[in-house]
């Protein structure tokens, strides 16, 4: 498969993903099922802000499929040790599942961003692993802390790339 299809075809099950999120019925588990979040540091973004559907598989196993838009830094070195910068658009995915612990979820999953301008690669994928606490109630504080790695075998060439993010966020 050729770069650009391996991307379309990793957006579209992503994709595939959310549209059955969308009918998710709240009767069946009475907590938020959306959620609205700025994200700091990750998805190769310096900030983003997100969607996330939140689909409970069972009471305590959690599927959240998310997409949003942000900007990050290009970094690139010259001649005499001086460094200019330059930003650029990328729009984060993601597909975590979530166990409930006592207070919190621990999550793992995958997630992509595609970065347009002058960045390498054109599209960066890399596994999540977070710790977020859950509201109960509609209106309520999410919080996420998490860590992430690039797949491919060379990172970057000159993305600034966070291994640890943080977001905050809204359920409704």
């Amino acid at each position: 498969m050729q770069f650009m299809e391996r991307v379309v075809f990793i957006i579209l099950v992503q994709v595939g993903l959310i549209i059955p999120a969308l009918s998710q019925d709240h009767e069946i588990i009475p907590r938020p099922g959306n959620a609205i979040f700025a994200s700091f540091n990750g998805d190769a973004a310096r900030a983003s802000l997100n969607y996330e559907r939140e689909i409970f598989l069972k009471p305590s196993i959690l599927m959240s499929v998310s997409a949003g838009v942000g900007w990050g830094n290009v970094s690139t070195f010259v001649s005499g040790g001086q460094e200019t910068t330059d930003s650029y658009l990328c729009i984060p995915q993601r597909v975590t599942l979530g166990f409930e612990g006592p207070k919190m979820f621990f999550e793992a999953g995958m997630g992509g961003s595609f970065i347009s301008g002058n960045a390498t690669p054109g599209y960066l994928f890399y596994p999540i692993i977070a710790i977020r606490s859950f509201p109960m109630k509609p209106k309520r504080v999410m919080v996420r802390v998490f860590v992430q790695f690039p797949i491919q075998s060379r990172i970057t060439e000159n993305i600034d790339f966070y291994p640890l993010g943080f977001q905050l966020g809204l359920s409704f």
